[in-house]
């Protein structure tokens, strides 16, 4: 195993070709990192930086940071459910060196990699192997480097520890049908017969053995792709889900076992710190129930980390977590930006709050947004509610998936500007219209005030709209107010005597933040 600390870099910094323009850019991506926490640049521009320059930026970072794990220093959970979360495919990207330079681009302070293993192309989160990884992400020059390939894994999340990000890696009990589990361990699934003949699970499994053994004898090999065809000649199959791919049986002890082990064996292998564990929307809440247990002693998750889960709307989280618990759910926060739809969104935060009063370790709704769902003025608008209304123990996590640093990064640096005060304010007082909503969030002295244009059937325009916060400040303070419509990071300043703010001017489809102290 090669070591992953700044002597790693030091030695790829050595065998690169490293010309000073090379090395002056990336001093200058250095630079820019280090004062902002981020790099502001365009996948165009990604894709053009050498590997010398990339190679530069980490060694330079790998000077002053651990390539260790974030998690591994602290000294509490709270991270998981204050931080947020980008979903990254190393197939967007070709190899894993290749996604080096996304991670200094990322807002988020937590990564889930889907599945690096082995698996067919039309399945990419249902993996053939859950240990083999995918010669594929392999890269020309670090191969040349003689980086293994396991090794090429290891230096993308020693990069991702040294940008301060922690680490997760996408689970879910599905897999490829042609996996080697399925047919080296049959009783872990369940299987049918094909002609619909009535038979014993233990009939079925002893059939698929033999089956398995005989063609081990002919061959001398596993052609598993070929015991799947095999096996249905002989009127048998392994039941599969909507989509083709494979779910474990956890009836069966040695399958939920098994399961129950994958994330623990990546974990001794590659510096992971949390699993996003996706479950199917047939999965019952008591083998949900009981896959959890299942999973917390056999030592998936580790001390100050937590679950991330991804359940459907039907199902429920673990009922008492002895970890924070984040939930996703794909669907649930695609919604028209209308009065209903918000009247709804801050009714879930309010039941929310209220069902996490009695836990030690609450359990926290993830708010879902992919690139691939609405224009870029729709997930602006998800991204301002989403960050401007969750407030202390309300506050959801972002889980990102798709390019959104763009869209990000005209939210975040405003967003990180009142971090305290939505970290310990309190939600006072919510009011939607059919083409506005407000609402006033209060820490210590100061008031934010977020205010956006909702859509509605007939079209109409917010026009004129008075927000009166006396009753909270009292009517004798004159108030300075800071006005952000995140055209640029500053806003205009002017000073509120009258009590209250007047708006005549959001556009539909806008926003606009008000600060007040």
């Amino acid at each position: 195993m090669a070591t992953t600390g700044k002597s790693l870099w030091q030695k790829l910094s050595a065998v690169s070709s490293e010309n000073p323009e090379d090395k002056a850019y990336g001093k200058k991506l250095f630079r820019e990192f280090t004062q902002h926490g981020y790099i502001q640049i365009s996948p165009a521009q990604r894709i053009t930086i050498s590997a010398a320059a990339v190679i530069d930026f980490y060694r330079r970072l790998s000077l002053i940071r651990s390539s260790s794990s974030p998690v591994g220093r602290r000294r509490d959970d709270r991270w998981l459910r204050n931080g947020d979360f980008q979903i990254l495919d190393v197939r967007d990207y070709g190899s894993f060196f290749r996604l080096l330079m996304e991670l200094p681009r990322l807002r988020t302070d937590s990564i889930v990699f889907n599945p690096v293993t082995e698996c067919d192309k039309s399945r990419p989160l249902h993996p053939k192997s859950h240990s083999h990884i995918d010669n594929r992400y392999s890269d020309p020059f670090l191969d040349s480097c003689g980086l293994s390939l396991e090794d090429q894994f290891r230096l993308l999340l020693s990069a991702a520890h040294l940008c301060g990000k922690k680490t997760g890696y996408f689970l879910s009990p599905l897999i490829d049908p042609a996996s080697a589990v399925i047919y080296r361990k049959p009783e872990f699934f369940t299987w049918t017969s094909l002609s619909g003949r009535e038979e014993k699970k233990e009939v079925l499994i002893q059939g698929i053995q033999r089956l398995v053994q005989a063609e081990f004898e002919r061959s001398g090999c596993y052609d598993y792709s070929r015991l799947k065809t095999l096996a249905a000649k002989n009127d048998l199959a392994v039941v599969e889900e909507p989509g083709g791919s494979v779910c474990f049986d956890f009836t069966e002890e040695g399958g939920l076992v098994y399961f129950s082990g994958i994330f623990p064996g990546l974990q001794s292998r590659f510096p992971l710190d949390f699993v996003y564990l996706a479950l199917p929307s047939a999965l019952s809440d008591e083998k949900i129930q009981t896959l959890y247990k299942v999973l917390r002693v056999k030592g998936a998750c580790k001390r100050y980390t937590g679950w991330v889960l991804e359940l459907s709307e039907q199902r429920n989280p673990p009922s008492d977590p002895v970890e924070p618990v984040v939930l996703v759910n794909q669907g649930k926060d695609r919604f028209e930006m209308d009065e209903e739809s918000i009247h709804s969104w801050f009714h879930g935060l309010g039941n929310l709050h209220e069902k996490n009063k009695g836990r030690i370790y609450p359990v926290t709704q993830g708010v879902f947004l992919s690139r691939d769902h609405g224009s870029s003025k729709d997930l602006l608008r998800s991204l301002f509610l989403s960050r401007f209304s969750t407030v202390s123990l309300f506050r959801r996590p972002l889980i990102l998936q798709g390019d959104m640093a763009e869209i990000q990064n005209r939210m975040e640096d405003i967003y990180q500007r009142y971090e305290v005060v939505l970290d310990k304010g309190h939600l006072l007082r919510v009011v939607a219209d059919e083409s506005f909503a407000w609402w006033i969030i209060r820490e210590k002295g100061r008031l934010l005030i977020p205010l956006m244009a909702l859509d509605n059937p007939e079209g109409k325009n917010p026009g004129t709209i008075k927000i009166d916060y006396s009753l909270i400040t009292g009517k004798n303070r004159i108030l300075s107010v800071v006005d952000s419509d995140f055209s640029s990071a500053q806003g205009s300043l002017f000073l509120s005597a009258d009590h209250s703010l007047t708006i005549t001017d959001l556009k539909p489809g806008s926003f606009r933040l008000f600060s007040l102290q």
